[in-house]
Parts: C-alpha cells; structure tokens; sequence
C-alpha cells in the first residue's frame, strides 16, 4: 500500500505541474504544449485537474488510514504470539502468497488465524 500511496504522489505532482504550465502565458505563434485560445478554456481545464487531485488526496488519505491501522494491528498482533506466529505475522503482513502462508504453516485459512490472531489481541 506504501508504493500506492508513492503513486498517488507521483500524480498529484504531475497535475500541480499541469496546473502551473496551463496558468503561465502561452504564446499563440509557438512553444510547446496544447496552445488555449481563452481564459475560459483554461479555467475549465485547470478546474478538471483540481477535482482530480482533490481526488486523488481523498484517495491518499484513505489508503495512509488503511495502512495506520494495519501497524497498529501488527504491533497489537506481536504481543500476543508465539515464535512461530510471529513469524507468520510477519510473513502475512509482507505480503505473502495465502497458498504459501497456508503450506509454510499449515494454516487451513491464513486469513481466519489472522483475524482469530487480531481478535485475541483486542481482548487483552
């Protein structure tokens, strides 16, 4: 989720540059870019961008919530294992594949042990 939340920046950074490029004087007889006949053109497209990134903050801000509360959960988690589950935590919170979580530790489902793992560690 870090490298979505990276992404997300990425664009944001593309569009507030977008921005800036659209705003300054273009010239009608040359330079680069698509060329704005008038200010009300330029106000429609600056406006378009604007809602994309308030969209895109909506959407980072969304995904930082999602990952504050998966590291709370995991240091909750932690406390409460054994070495052997701790380790599965790990491997589970890195993102491992659910048939190699399941082999590697015999877990019929990875993700209900998680859960059971979460919901034991909010009871104490």
């Amino acid at each position: 989720m870090k490298s979505i939340v990276r992404n997300i920046d990425e664009m944001l950074l593309h569009i507030t540059e977008e921005i800036y490029r659209i705003q300054e004087p273009s010239c009608p007889n040359g330079g680069n870019g698509v060329k704005i006949e008038n200010h009300l053109d330029k106000s429609y497209i600056v406006n378009d961008l604007i809602s994309q990134e308030m969209q895109l903050i909506q959407e980072k801000n969304e995904y930082q919530s999602r990952i504050e509360k998966a590291e709370a959960y995991l240091k909750a988690v932690r406390f409460i294992c054994d070495p052997n589950e701790l380790e599965f935590v790990s491997d589970f919170f890195d993102g491992a594949y659910y048939k190699s979580l399941s082999n590697k530790y015999g877990y019929e489902n990875p993700y209900r042990k998680m859960i059971d793992l979460i919901k034991k560690s909010e009871k104490m």
